[in-house]
């Protein structure tokens, strides 16, 4: 586990470091030094016990282990791959009654090096490929064809012969589908990763020592067989012929494509596959697949005979364009396998007077052929699920069925409504709750909600996944399930302390502990790939696009022939397929399957997220927070006294109305030398106070000439002074921040005259308040006090 984990464990580690210094520093600003101190004691001592498990799990894995190990490990891969493909050639019913016989010859497109014709015969069929292939002294090849053509069916055929009689030294062969790499990662690494994903024997550090696939690909015991680069993006298959022949210039290696796209790329980026030959795959015979046909229909082969006169007759009309490719022909004798049914009906020039028509028409009557009319998955039901799975898969721009990347736009709106109501609770404690500032607030930490739930965690599985999907979906369960877990118990305790809840164990920090824990953990389990699972699944299914239970239908799926699997993920069977269940969810038609959510346009909303935090924090800033008043509790007591400021300001209408406002004055009399101490208390407060700012203006008026010096202390801080002159502008108090501790002598004017005139004076500080800070601000409200 730890070996595999490394690449990834210093994130871990300074997610954990980040985590405990921020969850110390908001005891800190919440409960003060004096028991953050303890309390990051209990916690530091919790973490260093979690840490010492930890170190002691990893001095638990063994060392790499050595050669035998390794060997044993390429025989449990090749005898699992073996198992795999065997199986679904047998589901697909390649061997049914025998394969379909599939011609390739090398190709006439100048897509290739200058390979020896002795490399490779120039012509061919599936059943002499893998002699060809282990005749090949390169041991890599290329395989080119039209959509249809069989070029997974012929990589699946040679992954089964290549193992059925393996040879001293060959490497395993390892079918891997393109669509599911990411080209701008290694290609050695993401084949790590699909190894331990579709085989969890490879985790196994115990048995194999740590990373034992990345080994195996390394020592060159592992051939990839990568089907489908036409599944990559256009702008990036380049890059992608580039890395795999980088990787695997001089190991064996089969890559597949569609020919024109392969065609395309290579002659704009001149970048071939230096030493692989590149042979294309051929249009079915008529007669072959006259033959094929024959054998499946049984003792009344007469049901396709006006098709097979039809064919023969006119080998370059409609119907024999459509069943050239092994997969048409496949779906023709899916489609016709009922007794009832008449292939004759494709003879109708009205209806199928095109090849485009004929394809459709059998790709749309698969599943009603597999399906039963009636039961639990009646064909009505079957397509219409299919269809939704279809149309995820569209919108996420990939091939592959992985319940645990299921979204839907409920999964945002539930995200969105727990954070928002999170934030605007949060709001109400800082601004009231009938504030414009807290529905605001509200709102963007919703949105922000919203945004991290659509593209978060659009997780890929975990790297010790089993090959079973529901293994794989237990596995993020349990991930989900602990940061759910740690998220809300940290957001609750930190406000259930916060709120006073050690000490006096109210019943207001129990209540606000919890419906923070609750709003703030159920955003994060919504926010996983399991809570976006739970939560799309059950909307979609509530509303009948997907079934309950979608595993056993998955299955079910598969084995009518409908899906294949791919590792720990399913497919359909053919992208055709999922193209044209995608643009048509409620039946046969030639709907617009929607369009794909783009590099860029993931990139935007996962930027969306931080940036609408960052207006929460601007909002903040920004807002006036409340002020407390001072009031003279000790020694020399000033003058108090209210001024009416009087002023007029200008209404929508562009005229002006009163907006007169009162201020508080003190007024100090100042004789020669003379020396002033006043200790203020907060007015109508009680507790801790935290408090980032003191304002005011100070003047000295009655003499000319006078200086005064006003030093500001609050209990045992350093002071902070401030010289003002008679006559100057009045000047604005110095700045102070810090705790106002009840404890404490609080906070102490010292005013002083430092001149020699024999006059009096007077120094009058004008609006003297004291503005809370934020965090202090907040907590007192948590604890259900007010200033």
């Amino acid at each position: 586990m730890f070996g595999r984990a490394r690449g990834r464990r210093p994130w871990s580690v300074a997610a954990v470091f980040g985590g405990g210094l921020l969850a110390f520093a908001v005891l800190f600003v919440a409960v003060g030094l004096d028991k953050a101190d303890q309390y990051g004691s209990v916690i530091g001592a919790l973490t260093a016990f979690a840490m010492a498990g930890v170190a002691l799990w990893q001095w638990r894995t063994p060392p790499p282990a050595p050669g035998d190990a390794l060997d044993t490990a390429a025989a449990l891969l090749a005898e699992a791959v073996g198992a795999q493909w065997r199986e679904e050639a047998r589901v697909r019913g390649l061997w049914r009654p025998e394969p379909l016989r599939v011609r390739w010859s090398t190709t006439r497109r100048p897509v290739q090096a200058a390979v020896p014709a002795r490399d490779l015969r120039r012509r061919g069929d599936g059943a002499r490929l893998a002699a060809n292939f282990r005749a090949n002294p390169a041991r890599q090849l290329v395989i080119l064809g039209g959509p249809g053509a069989g070029k997974t069916t012929l990589t699946v055929l040679l992954v089964v012969e290549l193992l059925r009689e393996p040879r001293p030294g060959e490497p395993v062969p390892v079918l891997l589908p393109l669509s599911s790499w990411n080209t701008r990662t290694d290609v050695r690494a993401w084949m790590a990763e699909r190894l331990e994903e579709d085989h969890a024997f490879l985790t196994d550090a115990r048995a194999h020592g740590p990373g034992v696939a990345a080994r195996l690909i390394a020592a060159g015991r592992v051939m990839p067989v990568l089907d489908g680069l036409d599944e990559v993006a256009p702008a990036r298959r380049a890059a992608a012929i580039e890395a795999v022949e980088r990787a695997f210039s001089t190991d064996p290696l089969v890559l597949t494509c569609r020919a024109d796209e392969y065609e395309e790329t290579v002659t704009a980026s001149n970048t071939p596959i230096s030493r692989a030959p590149v042979i294309e795959l051929e249009d079915v015979d008529v007669e072959d697949t006259i033959a094929f046909l024959e054998r499946v229909d049984g003792p009344s082969g007469d049901r396709w005979t006006p098709v097979f006169a039809r064919l023969r007759a006119d080998r370059d009309g409609p119907l024999a364009a459509a069943l050239s490719t092994p997969l048409m022909v496949d779906l023709a004798r899916t489609a016709y396998t009922a007794p009832g049914s008449d292939p004759a009906e494709l003879l109708d020039a009205d209806r199928f007077g095109e090849r485009g028509a004929i394809e459709d028409h059998l790709l749309d009557n698969l599943v009603p052929a597999v399906f039963p009319e009636h039961g639990r998955y009646r064909r009505d039901r079957a397509r219409r699920w299919l269809a939704a799975l279809a149309r995820q898969m569209w919108w996420r721009g990939t091939r592959d069925i992985a319940p645990w990347q299921l979204r839907s736009g409920v999964v945002a709106l539930v995200g969105g409504a727990a954070a928002g109501a999170g934030g605007w609770l949060l709001c109400g404690l800082m601004f009231g709750t009938t504030a414009w500032q807290t529905h605001l607030g509200g709102v963007l930490v919703g949105l922000a909600g919203a945004l991290t739930a659509m593209v978060g965690e659009r997780a890929d599985a975990p790297r010790d996944a089993a090959a079973d999907p529901r293994s794989v979906l237990r596995r993020h369960l349990a991930l989900s399930g602990l940061w759910t877990a740690l998220v809300g118990t940290l957001v609750g305790l930190l406000l259930f302390v916060a709120a006073g809840g050690v000490g006096g164990d109210s019943v207001r920090a129990r209540l606000l502990g919890v419906a923070f824990a609750a709003l703030f953990g159920l955003s994060t389990a919504v926010s996983s790939s399991w809570g976006a699972y739970l939560v799309s699944h059950g909307w979609l299914a509530l509303t009948g696009r997907l079934p309950l239970r979608l595993h056993p239908f998955l299955k079910e799926a598969h084995r009518r022939g409908v899906l294949r699997r791919a590792g720990a993920v399913h497919q359909f069977r053919h992208a055709r397929l999922q193209d044209r269940l995608a643009g048509s969810p409620d039946g046969p038609g030639d709907g617009e399957a929607p369009p794909r959510l783009g590099w860029w346009s993931a990139s935007l909303l996962r930027i969306a997220a931080p940036v609408v935090a960052l207006l929460v924090a601007v909002l903040v800033y920004l807002t006036t927070w409340p002020e407390v008043s001072l009031e003279a509790v000790d020694g020399y007591r000033p003058a108090r006294s209210t001024v009416l400021v009087e002023q007029n300001c200008p209404n929508a209408q562009g005229q002006p109305e009163d907006c007169s406002f009162s201020q508080v004055v003190h007024t100090w009399r100042l004789p020669p030398g003379a020396r002033t101490e006043t200790r203020f208390a907060l007015r109508d407060a009680s507790g801790s106070v935290a408090f980032s700012g003191l304002r005011g203006h100070a003047r000295l008026d009655g003499c000319p000439a006078a200086v005064a010096e006003i030093a500001l202390r609050v209990g045992t801080n350093a002071p902070q002074t401030l010289r003002i002159n008679a006559g100057r502008t009045p000047r604005v108090l110095a700045a102070l921040s810090g705790r106002w501790p009840p404890e404490t002598p609080g906070f102490v004017v010292t005013v002083r005259r430092l001149d020699a005139q024999p006059c009096a004076a007077e120094m009058v500080w004008t609006d003297v308040r004291v503005t809370q800070a934020v965090l202090g601000y907040l907590h007192r409200n948590l604890r259900g006090e007010r200033s």
